[in-house]
């Protein structure tokens, strides 16, 4: 079952910030400053529930989380400008971004439709009648049970 977007963004926001933190014991703090800070740009800008700016669509996204996420590991790979616990960050954070971009769900959200208020108050009474049927149909079976 695919996870909704909000929990992808948060994670995205997480991981970002987690790349950002090695720069702290790396030997070129730019390196992970700058990638960290594309992957929560990329979260911040995308049309989600924990978006900060709604710019870009979930399809687009999708391609640049998947862009940076070959970035990431292939800076992980490589080691450019890291020491060797940066690159175990940084294959660490790429294959867990995997398993996060694969288990997503990228569907737009479905807009339901506005009722008249004639249906409004016609599917509320439907609501509450099966709410009382259903009370009192648990009613007679503990009763019946007894």
């Amino acid at each position: 079952m695919k996870r909704p977007f909000w929990l992808h963004q948060i994670v995205d926001y997480i991981l970002g910030i987690v790349l950002m933190a090695q720069a702290s014991e790396a030997p070129k703090p730019l390196v992970p400053l700058i990638v960290g800070f594309l992957v929560l740009v990329n979260a911040a800008c995308v049309d989600g529930p924990v978006a900060a700016f709604r710019g870009l669509s979930r399809k687009h996204h999708r391609i640049v989380d998947i862009v940076l996420l070959l970035v990431v590991l292939g800076i992980g790979v490589s080691g450019y400008g890291l020491k060797s616990s940066n690159k175990v960050a940084f294959i660490c954070v790429a294959i867990l971004w995997a398993v996060v971009i694969l288990n997503s769900n990228y569907a737009a959200p479905v807009k339901r439709q506005k009722l008249a208020p004639e249906e409004r108050s016609e599917a509320v009474g439907k609501m509450a009648g099966r709410a009382v049927a259903g009370g009192v149909n648990s009613w007679r079976r503990m009763k019946n049970a007894d």
